[in-house]
């Protein structure tokens, strides 16, 4: 996975996150630029707080609203989520089918 640089105030603990995320055995890539695109989205507003409160997330959600819309509009893909071998006793499959 090719690593990502956070740039906001709270740099140091999204990218402490992720770490954890991958050492538990997650592959943690989309959702790590999900949290990539929030982090530009603190950078953008200035934010210098280690506090995130309701309204920065509101805010945020305001700006991907569109982007919402748009993933209910277009036909999802089928996949398979199969979690880490090292984290359940039991090999589960788990399919998620978006129509």
């Amino acid at each position: 996975m090719k690593t990502i640089n956070f740039t906001s105030y709270l740099a140091d603990e999204m990218a402490h996150f992720v770490k954890f995320k991958q050492s538990s055995g997650f592959d943690y890539r989309c959702s790590a630029k999900l949290l990539f695109r929030f982090d530009q989205h603190l950078v953008v507003l200035l934010f210098k707080s280690k506090v995130l409160t309701r309204t920065i997330f509101q805010n945020y959600f305001e700006t991907i609203n569109h982007l919402l819309w748009a993933m209910w509009t277009l036909p999802q893909p089928r996949f398979t989520c199969r979690p880490p071998t090292n984290f359940c006793k039991q090999d589960v499959n788990v399919s998620i089918i978006f129509s």
